[in-house]
Parts: C-alpha cells; sequence; structure tokens
C-alpha cells in the first residue's frame, strides 16, 4: 500500500486532536487533588527556573508559617536564593495529600541541591530529604499555599 501526503496528514490530524481531547479530559476529570499536584510541580519548576512571578502566584496574601513569616517575606527569602544560588534542582521523592474540603494538607519529601552564583563548579546547596508539609486554601483563583512547615530542619540560615 503506497501512502500518499493527504493519508499521513489526514492520520496525523487525527492523533493530534486525540491527544488534546486525552489532555482537556484528563485535566476536567483530575479533581481537587490532581489540581493540588500540579500546583506543587508547577511550584517546583518555578523555583528551578528562578521565576519569581510564577512562584509567588502559588502563594497566598494569607500565608504564614511557624517562623513568623508572611508572603512578602516569603518572596524576599526566594529572591535572595535565587540571588545566591543557580542551577536549582528539586526533586520530589514523596508526596501524600489529605483533601478536607476547601483545605488540603499535603506532605512533601524533596532532595535540593543548587549552585553558588559566585562559584558554578561547586555544588553548595545540597541537602538530603527534607520533609515538609504545606497546607492549602481553596481560593477564588484557585489552590494557594498558606502555611509551611518543615518536620526536618534543611535550610535554617534561609528560614529563620
Amino acid at each position: 500500500m503506497k501512502w500518499r501526503l493527504k493519508d499521513v496528514i489526514s492520520i496525523v490530524s487525527i492523533l493530534i486532536v486525540c491527544v488534546i481531547l486525552y489532555s482537556v479530559i484528563s485535566r476536567i476529570l483530575e479533581g481537587e487533588e490532581g489540581r493540588i499536584k500540579r500546583l506543587i510541580y508547577s511550584t517546583k519548576r518555578a523555583i528551578e527556573r528562578e521565576d519569581l512571578i510564577r512562584f509567588i502566584s502559588c502563594v497566598s496574601f494569607d500565608y504564614h508559617d511557624q517562623y513568623e513569616n508572611d508572603r512578602r517575606q516569603i518572596l524576599i527569602i526566594a529572591k535572595n536564593l535565587f540571588n545566591e544560588y543557580d542551577n536549582i534542582t528539586i526533586k520530589i521523592t514523596e508526596l501524600e495529600i489529605e483533601l478536607t474540603g476547601q483545605s488540603a494538607l499535603a506532605e512533601i519529601e524533596a532532595i535540593g541541591y543548587g549552585y553558588r552564583a559566585d562559584a558554578p563548579d561547586e555544588k553548595v546547596l545540597e541537602y538530603d530529604k527534607a520533609r515538609f508539609k504545606v497546607r492549602f486554601k481553596k481560593e477564588q483563583s484557585g489552590w494557594k499555599a498558606i502555611e509551611l512547615e518543615f518536620l526536618s530542619q534543611p535550610f535554617p540560615e534561609l528560614i529563620a
């Protein structure tokens, strides 16, 4: 059987439509837990890309934590982190989400590392697995982080 260009284009078009439909249906059916997971991974990517705007958009204006930080202070901490370190990489090794109505609690275990901006060959920001909890609240604009609690002390010089 000889394939004509028209046949190939038709098959590729059908495959593209199927992929788009699958993507749309997945997002519709993913549920609240899926939305929170997507927010967590979006925040991770924002940190790795040093995207301050995307990072802070994941944080609620009502944010507070056990270190008496609010949203403004978290923004300053992130900005300092991005200025001091390059090539930040975060690997989430465990993620559990407990959903309760309009709030959720995620327990996360992650490994992070980066390189000092003034010494790019030296890996200096490296920690074994850090465990922390993030409390989320469903706001009008979607899920946002409202509280962070470290279960281990990974970054005392950045948090305190």
